[in-house]
């Protein structure tokens, strides 16, 4: 081999061994640079809970953790607060991927609706309106009025108010123009709270409620009444009732 073949071998040795440093340091790198940071970027992490949250602070507990929120819908919510979180996806605590995308839905706070107007309808039609505008019925008293008897005359909650659903709004039955005699309804042997309703009904007031032990009744249940069934009084008079009730003994084994 001459001087100039041996030139060239030497060369390529250089060449070669170089070429194998490089491809070792490119093959540490890959092994302990870009495979650790691929998957760490792949790894799944638990789901924070944003549940019951505000928009704002479940977005930023998100993307603290990597995620991007999505308001994807809003709902009425009885109890939880405009613009707070009501649902999530995935749920909490699954095990997803940074940088996926969380959908939420967020509360609209409670539910509007506009109070009807009953006065000047039957007992019965104000009950059936208020239900079917999303209100509960509330207490319903009676007096003298110069609306017919058993119309509303009057009612708690002005109409066209716009209240939170389900709220309670009650109402006046008129029991007609005034008369100078009523005529006492029979009450005994039905319960107290049907008793105090059909009194009212008359025009007439309750009066003074004692309570009498009877184990044999079912409680709540009138035994007697002052003055009797059908009896004319005045408009001042006052029905006095007397209402079972078990026996303490009884009471305290129920």
């Amino acid at each position: 081999m001459d001087l100039k073949e041996k030139f060239l071998f030497k060369q390529f040795l250089i060449g070669f061994l170089a070429f194998l440093m490089i491809l070792c340091f490119l093959f540490l790198m890959i092994d302990k640079v870009v495979l650790p940071l691929y998957t760490k970027q792949g790894a799944e992490v638990e789901l924070p809970d944003i549940v019951e949250r505000s928009a704002s602070q479940a977005e930023y507990i998100l993307s603290s953790h990597g995620f991007r929120m999505i308001i994807d819908g809003s709902e009425y919510h009885p109890v939880l607060p405009e613009s707070t979180v009501v649902f999530q996806k995935p749920s909490p605590y699954t095990k997803v991927k940074r940088g996926r995308r969380i959908y939420v839905h967020i509360s609209a706070g409670e539910r509007k609706v506009t109070v009807p107007r009953v006065i000047g309808v039957s007992e019965r039609d104000a009950k059936l309106k208020l239900v079917q505008a999303g209100l509960v019925m509330g207490e319903v008293t009676y007096r003298v009025s110069n609306y017919p008897k058993d119309v509303v005359c009057a009612q708690e909650v002005t109409p066209n108010t716009e209240v939170t659903e389900k709220t309670e709004v009650g109402f006046t039955v008129s029991l007609g123009r005034t008369k100078n005699e009523y005529v006492v309804p029979d009450v005994i042997g039905i319960q107290y709270s049907e008793a105090v309703i059909k009194i009212r009904k008359e025009g007439l007031h309750l009066g003074a409620i004692q309570y009498q032990i009877r184990d044999d009744l079912i409680p709540e249940t009138v035994i007697n009444q002052k003055p009797k069934g059908s009896a004319i009084v005045s408009p001042d008079e006052s029905i006095e009732l007397i209402v079972s009730r078990l026996s303490e003994d009884l009471e305290m084994s129920q």
